[in-house]
């Protein structure tokens, strides 16, 4: 990429928070052209696997990323569910785990 390249891309992420029927109209009708949605699959705070693929075909991203789980809440196996869920739908990236350095 050259440096008079110009790169547009929409990206979504969402925090800790559920799929309900309020926010499914509002992304309906609000959110749209998202090139990358990064969604919550863990559970008990956030939206599980199942809501977060509901969220992801609402969305309609090109890709879907699951996050928050396989720590506090949620197992690694949310993001393979989440992914099996939109196989053939919505291209799923699952990234790996990334130790920070807090010192």
């Amino acid at each position: 990429i050259s440096d008079r390249a110009v790169i547009k891309m929409g990206v979504r992420y969402k925090d800790d928070i559920g799929f309900f029927r309020g926010i499914r109209d509002h992304v309906r009708v609000n959110i749209k052209n998202i090139d990358i949605a990064f969604l919550p699959v863990g559970g008990t705070y956030t939206m599980d696997a199942e809501e977060a693929a509901s969220a992801a075909l609402v969305i309609s991203p090109k890709i879907a990323v699951p996050m928050h789980y396989g720590s506090v809440v949620g197992s690694f196996a949310d993001a393979g569910k989440f992914a099996s869920l939109l196989k053939g739908k919505i291209k799923t990236v699952i990234m790996g785990t990334v130790p920070i350095d807090r010192h």
